[in-house]
């Protein structure tokens, strides 16, 4: 019996709840349903770091002389972002299927 009860509690620690159950939040990630509400939650102080924690590494930069940084959702969706120096966010917005330009947070606008 002794024997049993020390393999249970082995299992439990090699492998805890929060790794079985694949409903728990990992990040980055690119489900929508996950990263929409945080970034929805952003200031103009939250800093770059931040929505790539979210996110993850960006797909494609876009832009010249400042980064324009493109996000692929699983829905075929994209979230981008616009920063001069991959520190402060200028704006954060959603395009892609059925979506008009869903602008999320616009700090500053790019002159």
């Amino acid at each position: 019996m002794k024997n049993v009860f020390v393999m249970l509690l082995l299992f439990a620690i090699a492998f805890p709840a929060s790794a079985v159950n694949s409903r728990d939040v990992a990040f980055p990630s690119r489900e929508v349903e996950k990263v929409m509400p945080l970034l929805s939650q952003c200031n103009e102080e939250s800093p770059y770091d931040y929505i790539e924690s979210i996110l993850g590494q960006p797909d494609e930069d876009m832009g010249s002389g400042m980064y324009i940084l493109e996000f692929k959702l699983e829905d075929g969706t994209s979230i981008t972002v616009g920063t001069p120096d991959k520190k402060e966010v200028w704006y954060i917005y959603r395009t892609g299927p059925g979506i008009d330009d869903d602008v999320i947070q616009v700090y500053k606008k790019a002159e």
